[in-house]
């Protein structure tokens, strides 16, 4: 293995968005769990997400996400 310029503990969302921001520089990312959680987090991106993963050069519709036009709770 050779030596990265950036180690980022965590491959959550914030790990990746800092790894993804990073693009272009030689990072270590590293994760404590051996596989991704069951639990579905993020079904739902709000307007701010949605422009900071545009920031970061990532094409939400390119990559499958739906907008939502309408939720009604209750």
């Amino acid at each position: 293995m050779t030596a990265a310029e950036v180690a980022v503990i965590g491959a959550g969302p914030a790990g990746c968005a800092a790894a993804i921001a990073l693009a272009g520089r030689h990072v270590l990312l590293l994760e404590r769990a051996a596989a991704a959680r069951e639990s579905v987090c993020g079904e739902f991106l709000g307007p701010n997400a949605a422009v900071a993963l545009a920031r970061l050069g990532l094409d939400l519709p390119a990559l499958g996400a739906m907008p939502l036009h309408r939720l009604r709770l209750g």
